[in-house]
Parts: C-alpha cells; structure tokens; sequence
C-alpha cells in the first residue's frame, strides 16, 4: 500500500503538512492528534502497520472537520495553504505557506475525487434506494470532487449513577459518517470545501452524503454557487 511505501515518519509529516496537530485558532481548541502525542511528531513512535492504516485514513489520526475542510481547499489550490478564519471580514486571504504538492500528483488526486462522486463506480456517487440506486448530488450546475469516509469508532457508554461497577450501558455504537467534498461553479475548478461528520451515523456516502448535497444547494440557494437554471441561460455565477 502507500502507506506501507511512505512508512510512518511520512505519513505522520504529510498529516502534520496539513495541519493535523495545529489548533486553528477559531474556537473550539481541539488541534487534532496523529499517533500517541498530540501536536507535531517524527512518526517514530509508529509502526508500519500504524502507516498502513493511516495511509486510509485509519489508525492513530483524530482530526476535526474544519481540519479536513482546509486540507481538502490546500489540495484545491496545489498546495497553497490559508489560515482558516470563523468569519469572513472581507480581507484578501494569503497564504501563509505552500505545501510541496507535484502538480501531477495534485491533478491525479482531483480526478480521482471527481470520479469518487460522478462515476456509478464510486463510493460518493450513489446510494441504494429502494429496489434500485440513486445519485447522492443532484446539482447539475455545479462540479463536484470527494470522498467518503467510514470511520471506526469506540462505544460511547454511559454510567447513570456513576458508582459502579456494573459496566456503563452504551448508549451509541457504529462508525462515525464522513463525506468531504470541494464545489464549484460548472468548469471553472473549486471553489467550496464542505466536511460532514455524523457521529455513529453509518456508511459515509449513504449517511453524510446527503447532508453534503444539501449544503451544495444552500450555496446554490444563497447565491454562491449557479444553480442549473442560471446555468442553461447563461448568467454569471
């Protein structure tokens, strides 16, 4: 696998690149964790088999969705990275850092996200419906590129008189429903990152998929994005 090709001490830097371990700043405090040790970290303290799950996005890696946003509009524009901010005061964004993204390996990984969600064969392309299966995104105005994610999870347990011993109930159990998506006008590349997290929520494409196409057409709706009308008669977005 890739992750077994990088080893752990690349696989933890590339987290690290994209701001896993680095609190943003914007509320919250939460900076996210890759191996034991919160914050940066060489990888040293990580197996070959800790970088074959995280090559996949499993194994010892915490991250918010804001972190997943960022790193998904980082890779949008090839590499150049911008502090997030929780409101937009209408300052030009710059940014503070370029990641060393090969254009090629950029373009390749845009293509693989937009046939994550166009192709039939993709896992973000559709869900079973019924008797038959149903496309997640009906925003023909709009270019999609993402992914999905099923993410393990422990049980969320409960104590209700807190005295013990009796193990706590669980009160939630699954995966936790992931979907990342970048959005944009028709032609003209990225403009959005959107990252959903339903927590013990299932499948990513069946569960979070959803709430990701229906953000798509609130962008649409508020006018940040075409929709298929504006499209067909030529307005600008």
């Amino acid at each position: 696998t890739l992750g077994r090709r990088m080893g752990p001490g690349v696989v933890a830097d590339v987290y690290h690149d994209l701001g896993v371990g680095e609190a943003f700043g914007v509320g919250g405090g939460w900076p996210g964790k890759v191996g034991p040790i919160e914050g940066p970290g060489d990888g040293t303290d990580l197996g070959i088999s800790d970088a074959i799950l995280m090559g996949m996005g499993q194994g010892p890696v915490t991250w918010t969705p804001l972190h997943a946003a960022n790193a998904y509009a980082a890779l949008a524009r090839g590499g150049a990275w911008i502090d997030p901010k929780l409101i937009d005061d209408g300052t030009p964004a710059l940014a503070s850092r370029m990641l060393e993204f090969d254009p090629a390996a950029v373009s390749q990984a845009l293509e693989g996200l937009r046939l994550s969600v166009n192709d039939p064969g993709g896992t973000g392309c559709t869900i079973r419906f019924g008797s038959g299966r149903e496309r997640i995104f009906n925003t023909p105005g709009v270019d999609l590129w993402g992914k999905t994610g099923t993410a393990q999870a422990p049980d969320l347990r409960f104590d209700p008189d807190g005295d013990g011993p009796e193990p706590p109930r669980v009160v939630r159990s699954g995966d936790h429903a992931w979907f990342v998506l970048l959005a944009g006008p028709k032609g003209e590349g990225p403009r959005y990152a959107i990252a959903v997290l339903i927590e013990y929520g299932g499948g990513g494409g069946r569960v979070a998929g959803p709430v990701a196409n229906q953000i798509v057409h609130a962008l649409i709706d508020e006018g940040y994005l075409p929709g298929a009308a504006s499209v067909a008669s030529g307005e600008a977005p």
